[in-house]
C-alpha cells in the first residue's frame, strides 16, 4: 500500500514539476527557463555595449550617429547598404573577435557577409 501511494505521488508530481519548470502559462508564471534566458540576454545587451563603445563608437558615434563612419541607427539605410570588402583599420581584429562584436549566433545580422565589417 505505501508502495502504491509513494508511485502515485512520485507519477502525479513529476509532470506537475515539469510544466511548471517549462513554463506553461496556466501552472506558472515565468518559468526557470525564460528567467535564464532573460538573464543571459541582459549579459549579452551588457558585452555587446561594452564592445561597441570600445570598437565602434570611435567611428560610428556612441549612439550609432555615424561620423567618421556611416551612422548604424537608421534601419532603413542599413537594409540596402553597400559595404565594399574589408574596412580599413580592422586588421588587428581576430575573426573570432568580429564574428563576437557583428554577428547574432554567428549569422551577421546585415550586411555583406564576405566583408569584415558588414554594415
Amino acid at each position: 500500500m505505501v508502495a502504491f501511494l509513494v508511485t502515485l505521488v512520485i507519477v502525479l508530481f513529476i509532470p506537475l514539476y515539469w510544466f511548471y519548470d517549462l513554463g506553461v502559462p496556466a501552472l506558472a508564471g515565468t518559468s526557470r527557463l525564460e528567467k535564464e534566458k532573460q538573464a543571459q540576454l541582459v549579459t549579452d545587451v551588457a558585452r555587446g555595449e561594452e564592445l561597441y563603445l570600445a570598437n565602434c563608437a570611435q567611428c560610428h558615434g556612441a549612439q550609432g550617429q555615424g561620423g567618421v563612419g556611416p551612422a548604424l541607427n537608421d534601419q532603413a539605410k542599413l537594409a540596402n547598404a553597400v559595404t565594399p570588402a574589408g574596412l580599413p583599420g580592422t586588421g588587428h581584429l581576430n575573426p573570432d573577435y568580429i564574428e563576437e562584436v557583428l554577428t547574432v549566433g554567428g549569422r551577421i545580422v546585415c550586411g555583406d557577409p564576405n566583408s569584415i565589417m558588414p554594415v
